[in-house]
């Protein structure tokens, strides 16, 4: 199916100062044509789907067919189409395709620059430190070190250490199980709500993964950036 691409300074061309038959039956035309730029159809299909009449549809071909009084130094005197076997030739669709393809190619280079640059922002963003998880693990080793020399003092086998005793590992958790719990836990501990949606976005669009790697404890990631200084609150100030 074939498609053309509306440009806005159309209404300050001098088709916008036709009737509005030849205005319908215009843009119709540019609906339906084809790659090759001509609209098979006759008279008749063409009134048909720009729901005009064969008088009106007749009229609007033979304006859209005539040199344009507001037009004659552009190509083809100003005429917008010309009929060929089947149908019209739309005379400027080519003109009109090459300036589509160029406003797309910008779009696009456009977007790639702003990725790029994305890109490399994040690449110079300090790594995360699960400050947190690392501090319980070095509390551990020491607590065992004293168990050990207890136990080669005393003679006597120091208690071993467990779940149930006052040294407790936190529950490592990937991700929170909602907006809710993960915004109401930054709070809790002195992030805003602006700090909350940064991360949470963040770290949803990566899949919960900081540096490619796969987040152990959310809450220790977000202690670690709070710690560190990395908060767009934080960063404002």
């Amino acid at each position: 199916m074939g498609w053309s691409k509306l440009f806005s300074d159309i209404v300050c061309s001098s088709i916008w100062n036709e009737d509005d038959p030849t205005r319908i039956v215009w843009i119709t035309i540019l609906a339906i044509k084809g790659p090759n730029h001509i609209v098979r159809a006759t008279v008749g299909g063409l009134a048909h789907q720009a729901r005009v009449s064969l008088e009106s549809c007749r009229m609007a071909i033979n304006k859209l067919s005539s040199p344009d009084p507001d037009g004659m130094d552009q190509p083809y005197e100003g005429r917008r189409i010309q009929e060929v076997e089947h149908g019209w030739l739309v005379l400027n669709g080519e003109k009109y395709k090459n300036r589509r393809d160029e406003t797309y190619r910008k779009q696009y280079q456009a977007e790639w620059v702003k990725a790029k640059r994305i890109k490399q922002k994040l690449s110079t963003e300090p790594v995360d430190v699960d400050t947190a998880s690392t501090s319980v693990d070095t509390n551990r080793s020491d607590q065992i070190r004293t168990d050990k020399k207890e136990e080669r003092e005393n003679g006597a086998k120091a208690p071993s250490l467990s779940p149930s005793v006052s040294l407790k590992s936190p529950k490592f958790e990937k991700r929170p199980n909602s907006w809710e719990e993960f915004e109401a836990y930054c709070r809790k501990h002195g992030c805003t709500s602006t700090d909350a949606q940064y991360l949470y976005s963040r770290w949803q669009t990566s899949g919960w993964k900081i540096n490619k790697q796969p987040i152990e404890s959310w809450k220790h990631a977000v202690q670690s950036w709070k710690n560190g200084g990395f908060l767009p609150s934080q960063k404002s100030k």
